[in-house]
């Protein structure tokens, strides 16, 4: 019998992480090896272990996903990524397949298809929906729009407001001070030429970034 693939799980909700690990249990032919429960740590046991496979959150504390594979891509660690988002791919896919991702699964429709995902993005190929896949046509074609040269930190915090975050809570979610944050905003408002929170929530309906 060959060795299972060896599985790292990023993700930050115990409930979900237990979900995914008795779904993935049920294979005879992986195996969760490890789980990190933030960005930070994700990147430390990437560098302490040898995994096969990532699945990896987006929206987890400390360091996010898009922020793993962007680390990911500096230090040339090339093991297949499947992210798995509570966010739409009109939100993150793109994004996080430019940055080397091999497939993009939302976390609805993830107990059905989970274990398929994993054995298309483990063989080489992209697992990605149709969605996705007119969204990355588009984007070849497309040009550069203002929320483009957002950093990742600076996007995650756009995505909060627009959904009528506070300062407060961004701060308490993201593990940053609330100056931090409102450091993030400011530089937000100005790259996107906007003045108010309503205006960031009009400029992400308006690209349909929700």
């Amino acid at each position: 019998m060959k060795n299972p693939v060896k599985i790292l799980v990023a993700d930050d909700h115990p409930l979900l992480l237990k979900g995914l690990k008795q779904i993935i249990g049920q294979e005879q032919d992986m195996i969760v090896e490890d789980e990190a429960k933030n960005g930070e740590e994700t990147i430390s046991k990437l560098e302490a272990k040898e995994f096969d496979i990532l699945i990896l959150d987006i929206a987890m504390p400390v360091v996010s996903g898009i922020e793993v594979l962007e680390y990911m891509r500096r230090k040339n660690i090339n093991i297949p990524v499947l992210v798995l988002s509570t966010y739409g791919e009109e939100q993150y896919a793109v994004r996080a397949m430019k940055l080397g991702a091999r497939g993009y699964l939302v976390k609805d429709s993830a107990p059905e298809n989970l274990i398929n995902a994993i054995k298309i993005v483990y063989s080489g190929k992209k697992y990605v929906s149709e969605k996705t896949e007119k969204l990355l046509r588009k984007d070849k074609v497309k040009k550069s729009k203002p929320h483009e040269k957002l950093s990742s930190r600076e996007y995650s915090v756009l995505m909060q407001i627009s959904k009528g975050n506070r300062i407060k809570e961004i701060a308490a979610r993201m593990k940053l001070s609330e100056k931090t944050v409102s450091t993030f905003k400011k530089r937000i408002l100005k790259k996107l030429s906007v003045h108010t929170d309503a205006e960031i929530t009009r400029y992400v309906i308006e690209n349909k970034l929700e």
